[in-house]
């Protein structure tokens, strides 16, 4: 998992949006908010220097040829791969972080800031052990550091099946019989197992990232794309 912030001058922002396909700059456009907008570049950026930066070794046209465009497709759920190369990856973003993740098999990623009210969320959306486990937390803070923790691990899931908001996130819970938190789930109507990891709190965000092939890296990359 590679991860940035908002840093970047005006000049980078207009660099790194006429580097993206067309299709990416239009979802860019449509978004009002400074921000958001923002956001939605910057990842993309991430996105381009984690392929190029992953792939280094490889001597393809795509490490190769800083200029080329990264030929990007979709397997038949709608996720996103690398032509030519056994990547997959997936885009994040929170408040002032973006977050880019590969993986040789279908993947998804989720960044999000700490300062949710948890339980009241969990109520609404969390399967019923993972509330209790979380009404179990004595001190505030740990109850929101592992509800980021739970919350994150439950989206990257629903994003690496390519399924999103289609399923719910009380359809399957991250807390076993005995009250621990599992780093792998099978879903209802499906064979694949999700082998799920979270690399916890960073700078008031939390991380996670899940992913079709037990072979997830404890590896996570803070990087200043616009250093490069």
């Amino acid at each position: 998992m590679y991860v940035s912030d908002l840093s970047g001058t005006d000049e980078d922002y207009d660099r790194w949006y006429m580097s993206m396909p067309r299709n990416r700059q239009e979802k860019a456009d449509r978004y009002k908010v400074g921000v958001a907008k923002k956001r939605c570049i910057k990842a993309f950026a991430l996105l381009e220097y984690a392929i190029r930066d992953l792939i280094a070794d490889t001597g393809d046209k795509i490490s190769s040829d800083c200029a080329a465009p990264i030929p990007l497709c979709e397997d038949e759920k709608g996720k996103p791969y690398i032509e030519g190369d056994p990547f997959f990856i997936n885009l994040s973003h929170s408040g002032q972080r973006v977050a880019a993740a590969l993986a040789p098999c279908r993947v998804g990623c989720d960044v999000e800031q700490t300062c949710r009210d948890g339980i009241g969320i969990a109520k609404h959306f969390f399967a019923k052990e993972e509330t209790g486990y979380l009404s179990a937390i004595g001190d505030e803070a740990g109850q929101r550091s592992e509800f980021a923790r739970l919350w994150t691990c439950k989206e990257s899931i629903v994003k690496c099946t390519g399924e999103g908001l289609g399923r719910e996130l009380d359809d399957f819970s991250l807390i076993d019989a005995n009250g621990k938190r599992v780093n792998e789930v099978k879903l209802s109507g499906q064979d694949e197992v999700y082998h799920v990891h979270t690399f916890g709190e960073y700078d008031g965000y939390c991380y996670s990232i899940c992913s079709t092939c037990d072979c997830t890296e404890d590896n996570i990359r803070f990087v200043r794309i616009q250093d490069e």
